[in-house]
């Protein structure tokens, strides 16, 4: 496992909610139910960020233990944070139980990738999957960073069983009908889609409806949010060949007709409408 440098303001600031952190995730491969007891399921935030959606999961699912991983340990030490304190109250101290807040004891975060989760995770180990707003990586030369790439849907098969659910939620049209082309490739049947969820919510629950401060900026932004839940598909032999594709193929093609631009694509896109103005 590649070692992730941390700088010492890290460590300190890690140091402070070391209850809601797994030192080292890879030593509790198929024991994370252990850390909960009474747990029901494993529900993995892959991408957590500071951790606003996973602990908001944590409470809509008190049995279920909600596992946050993301590569940035500063992140983590925010999610941390988020989870053990919700925050600052008004005075600007730490929250505290008079203030209303209440620590969930189902969070627990790591510091990690997609990449890692066959490392800490033991086959048929995680029966929710979340993947909120990855990014895209929208150039062909990144498709093997993609999340939703299908040799990582491959791997993610083996740990999620039978039984478990994968969750997608992104702004990015272009994301949203790749993952869904790589996860037919990959083995897996969609059983939910929407490309509106707070329009059309059919299919989806109150975890897959749970918002984060950086859901609502995007929404702000005038961002639909385009969502799936999948399911490996029985029997299913997954192709995990996979041939570099550049997001931008999946751009409609009146690109004037784009009302939003997801996160990290903008500069492009005015260069491509340019160019077919020019009539290159």
């Amino acid at each position: 496992m590649p070692h992730v440098r941390k700088p010492k303001l890290i460590d300190e600031r890690l140091a402070l909610h070391a209850d809601y952190l797994a030192q080292d995730p890879a030593s509790l491969k198929g024991r994370w139910r252990t850390l909960l007891p009474g747990c029901r399921n494993v529900r993995v935030d892959l991408g957590c960020g500071k951790g606003q959606w996973t602990v908001a999961t944590a409470r809509l699912r008190p049995d279920e233990l909600v596992v946050g991983i993301d590569c940035e340990p500063m992140c983590i030490s925010f999610a941390a944070e988020h989870a053990a304190v919700g925050g600052v109250a008004s005075s600007g101290r730490a929250k505290r139980p008079e203030d209303g807040y209440v620590a969930p004891r189902n969070a627990v975060f790591a510091i990690g990738d997609a990449a890692m989760l066959p490392d800490f995770f033991a086959p048929g180990e995680i029966v929710h999957l979340h993947m909120n707003f990855p990014t895209p990586f929208p150039r062909k030369k990144e498709t093997q960073r993609r999340v939703v790439g299908v040799e990582r849907l491959a791997a993610y098969r083996t740990l999620l069983g039978e039984k478990g659910v994968l969750h997608l939620k992104t702004d990015s049209q272009p994301l949203f009908d790749y993952a869904a082309e790589q996860l037919a490739v990959a083995g897996y049947d969609i059983v939910a889609s929407t490309r509106d969820l707070r329009s059309d919510a059919s299919g989806f629950d109150d975890v897959d409806l749970a918002v984060s401060e950086y859901e609502r900026k995007l929404v702000m932004r005038g961002a639909k949010l385009h969502a799936l839940r999948a399911v490996v598909r029985e029997g299913a032999a997954p192709n995990v060949s996979c041939e570099p594709k550049s997001l931008y193929d999946y751009l409609p093609s009146d690109l004037d007709a784009i009302d939003y631009v997801p996160l990290g694509m903008e500069n492009a896109l005015v260069n491509m409408r340019n160019r077919k103005r020019n009539g290159h």
